[in-house]
């Protein structure tokens, strides 16, 4: 993500809001905030990708990957991100023996929390936090849509 001088001055980003990472299919990443105008999160990452979601681990502890469930399905394009920040397990077995996994379509990269009821769910991530992980993943995103 590049970013220049203090991020509560950009465009569009404020520090004290929550945001996902989306990281597209045609190679761009954004970032956009996580919560709808009725505070849930589920409608907000059913638009982000296009339909019913999937939750996977990502290759960063306590972040996760949303995807379109059905995206395979629907033959949604590969995604340029998979390999950098999905490691599926290979296929041991059958005719699928050494077949690895990628992800289709839009993916939201989003962190673990735990919810009022002491449940794990996922949140948005704070500027701070978006900030690391797109350096981690060597992203540049504007700022968020």
């Amino acid at each position: 993500m590049e970013v220049k001088g203090p991020a509560r001055k950009r465009k569009g980003v404020n520090r004290m809001n929550k945001y996902f990472i989306v990281l597209k299919t045609d190679g761009s990443a954004v970032l956009h905030k996580a919560l709808s105008e009725s505070g849930d999160l589920l409608p907000t990452l059913q638009k982000l990708v296009g339909g019913h979601i999937e939750v996977v681990p990502s290759v960063i502890p306590r972040y996760f990957i949303v995807l379109n469930e059905e995206g395979k399905l629907k033959r949604l394009p590969s995604n340029p991100f998979s390999p950098h920040i999905y490691l599926p397990k290979p296929a041991k077995f059958g005719d699928y023996q050494g077949f690895v996994d990628v992800l289709v379509g839009d993916i939201v990269i989003a962190v673990e929390a735990v919810n009022r009821y002491g449940e794990r769910d996922l949140a948005g991530m704070t500027w701070e936090a978006a900030d690391k992980v797109a350096k981690c993943l060597n992203l540049q995103m504007p700022g968020a849509g």
